[in-house]
């Protein structure tokens, strides 16, 4: 989830922090609406770690969110105050026939 995304505001209420400047190492692939993150890999796939203290309900409004095409996953990320364990989704589905976005970062951070 992302701030300023549609699904970022079913967990706004929960986080107590955004935490910018954050990659992990992947690859990300564009679906269109939303990403696709397939690990492990080499690139830097960025984004931004939520930080609350409610992280069982976070992780299950997250894990509604994702259904079975996302796998939830323990990962290094990178950034400001790392490394450090936190969860993300895995893509679960075959990617192949997807475009792969060679930046990094699905969309730009809102400012």
């Amino acid at each position: 989830l992302k701030q300023g995304e549609y699904n970022f505001l079913r967990v706004q209420h929960l986080v107590d922090r955004v935490e910018r400047g954050c990659y992990v190492l992947g690859e990300l692939y564009d679906l269109g609406p939303y990403p696709a993150l397939l690990t492990p890999g080499e690139q830097k796939v960025y984004g931004e770690l939520l930080v609350s203290g409610s992280l069982d309900e976070v992780l299950g409004i997250t894990d509604a969110i994702e259904g079975d095409e996302y796998t939830r996953v323990l990962i290094e990320v990178r950034g400001p105050d790392s490394p450090r364990r936190a969860w993300t989704y895995r893509y679960a589905r075959d990617a192949s026939r997807l475009r792969r976005i060679d930046s990094g970062e699905w969309r730009p951070a809102i400012s």
